[in-house]
């Protein structure tokens, strides 16, 4: 439930920041939106928390959404995610990793 609310909060953000900036259609999908955050973290973060993070996004939330545009991800599929995530027996702590990268610092 925790890292669940945890992810509702960050992707809203994330549909409120791509409304803002008036994203076009073309790079409003989720890989195209998680792969520049992702990048622009590698020169804040540690080597290591940013490997980490690379890997949970290509390895999870990548294929899982896709080239989903981030205005249509639901609830339901967040809930999902946290679901697949809890089937791996990971940690909430890890769960939350997954939902919203480490913040530099």
């Amino acid at each position: 439930p925790d890292a669940k609310k945890f992810a509702i909060k960050f992707y809203e953000s994330t549909l409120v920041n791509a409304i803002l900036t008036k994203s076009t259609d073309s790079t409003k999908a989720f890989t195209v939106i998680g792969r520049n955050y992702i990048n622009s973290l590698e020169k804040t973060q540690l080597k290591t928390t940013f490997r980490n993070d690379d890997s949970r996004f290509k390895g999870v939330l990548s294929p899982f959404f896709n080239e989903q545009d981030i205005n249509t991800i639901s609830n339901a599929q967040i809930s999902r995610l946290v679901e697949t995530l809890r089937t791996k027996k990971l940690s909430v702590a890890t769960q939350k990793h997954y939902m919203v990268p480490r913040w530099p610092g």
